[in-house]
């Protein structure tokens, strides 16, 4: 179970219907009851297992409304908005790829021409969410010139564009 709301928190599967059900008719989702055919179960948040059995709720109700096809495309849309994003990255903004020969998902690495730190915070002042500086999560490897970005299907192309240009901006005037 755990897994899962791993998986859950870095947007592998996302399913906000609950939260949104919950919030559209003010209820409290410290009590969600889910009834079966047989008897009603009662999800209490208090219990310590409470978020992992909705989290196991979420992911199955996103795998039965995707099914096979279209969690294959849910994937393409993934994949290429990740590697269209990187390139855009790599052709307006000046970075380069951190692992050129690394396939990848959602999530890649580029090496920017400027500080990451500082290229978050004009983006973030922008309303953007570039990305995390690796140095953060990996001190002292030689990547802190890098920026892990994360893309995944609910960007548009527009989104993406407009996150370059404002990486790009950023890069030039921080430098």
């Amino acid at each position: 179970m755990r897994t899962i709301r791993s998986a859950m928190a870095i947007g592998l599967l996302c399913v906000p219907a609950l939260v949104r059900a919950a919030e559209d008719h003010d209820a409290s989702l410290s009590s969600i009851v889910a009834r079966s055919s047989e008897r009603p179960i009662v999800f209490d948040a208090a219990r310590p297992d409470a978020g992992d059995i909705l989290a196991a709720v979420a992911v199955a109700v996103a795998l039965a409304w995707y099914g096979p096809q279209g969690l294959h495309e849910l994937g393409e849309q993934c994949v290429s908005r990740a590697h269209y994003t990187q390139y855009r990255l790599i052709e307006q903004a000046g970075a380069s790829a951190a692992f050129p020969e690394t396939p990848f998902f959602k999530e890649f690495a580029v090496r920017l021409p400027a500080d990451p730190e500082a290229v978050c915070d004009y983006a973030a002042a922008e309303g953007f969410l570039a990305g995390v500086p690796l140095r953060r999560l990996v001190p002292g490897t030689g990547l802190d010139d890098a920026l892990l970005v994360a893309v995944t299907e609910k960007r548009s192309r527009d989104e993406i564009d407009a996150l370059v240009d404002v990486v790009a901006r950023a890069c030039k005037e921080v430098s």
